[in-house]
């Protein structure tokens, strides 16, 4: 098997906003109402939370169904913190995982 070495800069591996057919997809399934990942430029919900907000550490308040595109490089503390949100605001929360 060959292995593919990624040529994508690692600063910016995290960065990739979904593809807007599949967001548009689960978005009319579920009406998203927070993106809580994500940053100003690849933002996909008219609410969002950067890294700036420091999402892992904060509150996902939300009034719908929550979109989640965690980095990949470290998605373990996304679903956690995911399955906690999903309780405590009572919404969905839908992740976009490998």
């Amino acid at each position: 098997m060959i292995k593919h070495k990624s040529e994508t800069p690692k600063e910016v591996r995290d960065c990739w906003q979904t593809p807007l057919w599949l967001f548009d997809a689960l978005d009319i399934e579920f009406g998203f109402w927070l993106d809580s990942a994500a940053s100003d430029k690849n933002a996909l919900c008219a609410h969002w939370l950067t890294e700036a907000d420091d999402a892992l550490n904060s509150e996902w308040i939300s009034h719908g169904a929550i979109w989640n595109n965690p980095p990949y490089s470290n998605i373990r503390p996304w679903v956690e913190k995911a399955a906690e949100q999903c309780i405590q605001q009572r919404q969905t929360v839908v992740m976009l995982v490998p």
